[in-house]
């Protein structure tokens, strides 16, 4: 077995190398192992960071950190750590979404992550120019507080489920009908509370 022995500093201490190992197994065509290269703690420093590719990933995360979450709670979770790309995953990334999840609901949660791509900044839905300004401005957290102070949000919708024009506050009855005939489509309201579409009467909205 060849050990590689590239200088280091304070690996020890790192969440990612500390009492782990980076191994290169070599195998005959029989599936016998023939050679093993272990490289130093500095190679698997190296490998996390072109693995994670400055992003959190679970799949190297320590065993007790994948084995955190399970099921639709995992899914989600593996969602969440694609806002924490400026940061490596370390102890404390867990328990920030854990925060996460005992402040919002599943619901709230999964609605934030469908209604903006964090990434490049562009909502899942479509706005005016003023609402669309608002939602450019709103990062992730501001989403998920938005979230849990409003009662819900309104988009106009056509009868084969297609989306159109969104609105953070109840459309005027103007905007409704203007929906209606050059569009083809009605006001829904869905309410954050209950997560259910309402069908907004045209006739209730202000002028």
């Amino acid at each position: 077995m060849i050990i590689r022995n590239k200088p280091t500093k304070n690996f020890e201490d790192n969440y990612f190398t500390h009492n782990r190992k980076l191994k290169l197994e070599e195998y005959d065509d029989d599936g016998k192992l023939i050679d093993v290269i272990e490289f130093s703690q500095g190679d698997l420093w190296q490998f996390y960071i072109l693995k994670n590719n400055s992003c959190s990933d679970l799949t190297i995360a320590r065993k007790k950190d994948r084995e955190h979450f399970t099921g639709k709670k995992l899914e989600l979770v593996k969602k969440l750590l694609y806002l924490y790309n400026e940061e490596f995953f370390n102890e404390d990334t867990l328990s920030d979404i854990e925060d996460l999840f005992n402040t919002y609901t599943f619901e709230e949660l999964e609605f934030a992550l469908t209604f903006k791509n964090d990434f490049n900044n562009e909502a899942g839905f479509s706005f005016s120019l003023h609402d669309y300004w608002r939602m450019r401005q709103m990062k992730f957290i501001d989403t998920l507080k938005w979230i849990k102070n409003s009662d819900g949000m309104y988009y106009a919708v056509a009868n084969d489920g297609i989306k159109g024009m969104s609105y953070f506050e109840q459309p005027t009855r103007k905007q409704a009908k203007y929906q209606r005939v050059k569009n083809g489509k009605r006001i829904i309201f869905l309410n954050f509370r209950d997560w259910k579409e309402y069908s907004v009467n045209e006739n209730e909205l202000h002028s």
